[in-house]
Formats: C-alpha cells, structure tokens, sequence
C-alpha cells in the first residue's frame, strides 16, 4: 500500500469506528433463536444417531455454518456476527440454551423485565420455549 492510501484509511477509520459505535451503542440487544433453531433442525432431521458424539456435533456445526444467515454491517471490514442483529445474544441449545428459554418465559411475564433485550416479549418467549429441542436426552445417549 501506498503512503498516499495509507494516510487515506488512517484519516477515514475514526470517522468509521465512530459511527460503527454510535450504531452499536443506539440499538439494545436483541435474543436470536437463529442458531438454535438450527441445531435443533439438524437434530431433528438430519442426525445419525449411529454416529459417535464427536461427529454428530461437527455435522451439527456444519449444518449451523452452511445455513446460518450472514449480514455484512455498513464500515465494517472484518465481517461476522453470532446473530441476525447488529448486538445479538444467542441460545446454545447444548450449552444450557433450553433453560434459558424457560427463563425467558418467566422474564417475559415479570414485571422487572429487563431492558437489555430488545422487548423479545412473552410472544419470543413462548416460541423459543417451545420450537427448541431439548438437547439432554440427545447428548446423553451419544458415544
């Protein structure tokens, strides 16, 4: 790279890592079931309980990375994201996700909801309780 583009990039990245924390900073968390709607199709659909433990979770992971859906945020140039939102907090059904879903059915309904969450609301809460997979009796039975 040139020292001419060099100077260029370096005059435009505090304008770029400024908006990029104003857009992050202005936008609250918001739950994505996306992963693990995801994990819970392939276990559903797709897994070969045959299989060992070991490579029923890297089908899985592979499942996850050829589905899940990819956003390329304005001034970003390293690209990714765990969820569907700019600031998302996923459920990882095999890390405990299901309990978090039966705690958001009670957060739903409590009066101190807490406002880290985009309002996900009892309508989240409900879907997310119910649509995934419970994934201790898969986990259990592996190899």
């Amino acid at each position: 790279m040139t020292q001419q583009a060099e100077s260029k990039v370096e005059e435009k990245a505090p304008d770029r890592f400024s908006r990029i924390r104003k857009a992050l900073m202005s936008e609250p968390v918001h739950l994505c079931p996306e992963r693990a709607l995801l994990i819970t199709e392939f276990f559903k659909k797709h897994d070969d309980k045959k299989d060992p433990m070991v490579i029923r979770k890297a089908k899985a992971l592979r499942y996850l990375l050829t589905h899940k859906s990819v956003e390329i945020w304005p001034d970003e140039w390293i690209v990714g994201n765990v969820g569907t939102r700019r600031k998302s907090a996923v459920i990882q059904p095999e890390l405990a996700g299901v309990y978090m879903c039966e705690e958001l059915l009670w957060m739903a309904t409590s009066i101190k909801q807490p406002k880290i969450f985009g309002g996900f609301g009892m309508a989240c809460a409900e879907f997310c309780a119910h649509k995934i997979m419970h994934f201790g009796d898969i986990f259990q039975g592996g190899h």
